[in-house]
Formats: structure tokens, sequence, C-alpha cells
């Protein structure tokens, strides 16, 4: 489970004409969006072929290699290669 929060969305323009905000709204639920739009986070499920951590105890091996790491710097790659992955695959959704 992700948590939303509509201050961390940045709408772009996409080839069609229409920005990613329209289409984002487009897939959201009407009480997802609303809870953003009055700045509540939102816990929400992403879909997607593609997966962050390995299925099987992925979580516990991420934090033991990055036991150490600087989480600031650790939450901006994270969050950058869940774009990444999101950019590739939202479409098919």
């Amino acid at each position: 489970m992700a948590l939303a929060s509509s201050a961390a969305f940045v709408p772009t323009a996409s080839r069609h004409g229409t920005t990613s905000r329209q289409t984002l709204d487009a897939k959201l639920d009407s009480a997802v969006r609303a809870a953003l739009d009055s700045g509540q986070t939102v816990p929400v499920v992403i879909l997607g072929h593609t997966q962050l951590l390995e299925r099987l105890h992925g979580l516990e091996q991420f934090e033991r290699i990055h036991a150490n790491d600087d989480r600031r710097k650790l939450r901006r790659e994270v969050i950058a290669d869940l774009k990444r992955i999101a950019a590739k695959e939202q479409s098919e959704f």
C-alpha cells in the first residue's frame, strides 16, 4: 500500500494534448479524489507488472541493503524508480 498526496502531484502535458492531471482524474475513484483535494493523505494500492521489491522477502532485503543509507536520499531514489516504472506501465491500466 502506498500513501498518495496531491501535494506531490505535478501535472505535465502528454502527447495527446491532455495533462497527466486530467488522465489521473479519469482513473481515480471519486472518494480518493475528494480526499486528495481536501489535503488528506490517502492509502492506495498502485497496480503494475514491475515491482520495486522482490515478491518474497523483498522488504526485508531492501531494509538490509539500505540500513545505513540516508533516508531522505533513498526516498527520492525510490520515488524516482516508482515514477519510471509507472511511466512505462500506467497506460495499460
